[in-house]
């Protein structure tokens, strides 16, 4: 597979210099190829509905191909004919990770191509030239011929010099962010727009998959979210012993409270007892995680970005970073630090944070802590208008117009 992939990329390659662009032409592609989410999604819908003949989704997944097509919106199955020349054809290509997202193999955006980088996340966390630099990242379990260090050289030759460096815009959402963002991916043509998949908190109309309904969410007073970044060494310390499980699901089911675990799709940490009836795992249940924040009225989380997606619906925030220290020594560094960027509250241990979410009300409501909410709300977040899309989409109609 990997072969043919290859070969599909090559051919892409060769042919994107001789087959003539679509002008007004958009294709979109998230999450390896494989879902229905993210940045590009938000943008897709957006132009959707100002014009079908402009967007086109592209997947391998073939139930998302199906979905996308009982709905009558457009799409194409990567695999296919169709899928081969809209890759070719279309003007610009938006991804939010890399260009896996559309292309086959995706190691490269060479070509004549015009990909434009929506990215999944705020940079937080040292990921990606970051992490090269202090030799951080993800790494193979075993490390046989010392391929670690050959993928390393790899990356630092040709996805961080030559891939990202090609990208025609780069979005971000903040001056803040702008300046992590160059570094990051390596690229001067960093946008201040926003990220798309926020609008969702400003019009419910963008909901596709209505979880409320699915979930059954109206018979909870409360509905909580856990939704946890992964760990780069792969251990599996869960962050919820049995005996706290036990306690939790007593003070949620006598509170009508609900607590749902969306797990990053790496992660086989957390294992619950079989005997829960309010703590719940709905990782392969929801596929995209802004139609489940939407209904959250609590967020917990740890290291994970979507603390930047979440802080725009200013409802409370709790951080459990219980295993900081490994997780500073053996995973991902931070580009600020950590617990004075953040506007908490921080648990470390499990008492604590029973503590805090029983006391939600009474620590949200405090005047120091709503200014330091907001302050770092307004640091990474320069829009709070739900207009991302709109605003993506008019920078590259600007562009063809010659406006700047």
């Amino acid at each position: 597979m990997i072969a043919l992939e290859a070969l599909l990329d090559f051919l892409l390659f060769g042919l994107s210099y001789f087959v003539p662009k679509k002008n007004g032409r958009y294709l979109f592609g998230a999450d390896l190829g494989t879902l229905f989410k993210g940045n590009p999604k938000y943008v897709y819908l957006y132009l959707l509905d100002k014009d079908p003949q402009i967007p086109c989704w592209i997947t391998e997944n073939k139930k998302v191909s199906k979905e996308l097509s009982s709905r009558n919106f457009p799409v194409v199955y990567k695999y296919s004919l169709g899928g081969f020349l809209e890759i070719l054809r279309s003007e610009y290509l938006f991804i939010d990770f890399t260009p896996r997202d559309i292309f086959y193999l995706g190691e490269t955006t060479f070509g004549r191509f015009n990909f434009i980088q929506l990215t999944h996340g705020t940079p937080f966390k040292k990921g990606g030239q970051f992490a090269i630099d202090e030799g951080r990242g993800r790494k193979f379990k075993i490390n046989l011929f010392d391929i670690n260090k050959i993928i390393s050289k790899i990356k630092i030759s040709l996805v961080y010099k030559v891939l990202l460096n090609n990208y025609k815009m780069v979005l971000s959402t903040s001056e803040e962010t702008q300046k992590s963002s160059e570094y990051l991916f390596q690229n001067k043509n960093v946008q201040i727009i926003g990220m798309p998949r926020n609008d969702i908190f400003f019009n419910r109309e963008l909901i596709f998959n209505d979880l409320s309904k699915d979930l059954n969410l109206k018979q909870y007073d409360k509905v909580i979210l856990y939704a946890p970044t992964y760990r780069d060494d792969y251990k599996s310390v869960s962050p919820l012993s049995d005996e706290y499980q036990l306690k939790l699901d007593s003070y949620l089911r006598k509170s009508n409270q609900i607590l749902y675990i969306k797990k990053h799709p790496l992660d086989s940490a957390i294992v619950l007892s079989d005997d829960l009836s309010n703590i719940r795992i709905i990782t392969h249940k929801v596929d995209d995680i802004q139609e489940l924040l939407v209904h959250a009225d609590i967020l917990i989380t740890d290291y994970s970005s979507v603390t930047f997606d979440f802080v725009m619906t200013d409802r409370p925030i709790i951080f459990y970073p219980y295993d900081y220290e490994d997780y500073i020594k053996n995973c991902r560094g931070f580009l600020y630090d950590y617990f004075e960027e953040l506007p908490g509250p921080f648990a470390r241990n499990e008492d604590k944070l029973m503590d805090l979410i029983k006391t939600v009300q009474e620590w949200f409501s405090e005047r120091e802590y709503q200014s330091k909410y907001r302050s770092f709300k307004n640091k990474f977040n320069k829009y709070h208008d739900g207009k991302a899309s709109e605003r993506c989409v008019n920078y590259f109609i600007a562009r063809q117009r010659g406006i700047k």
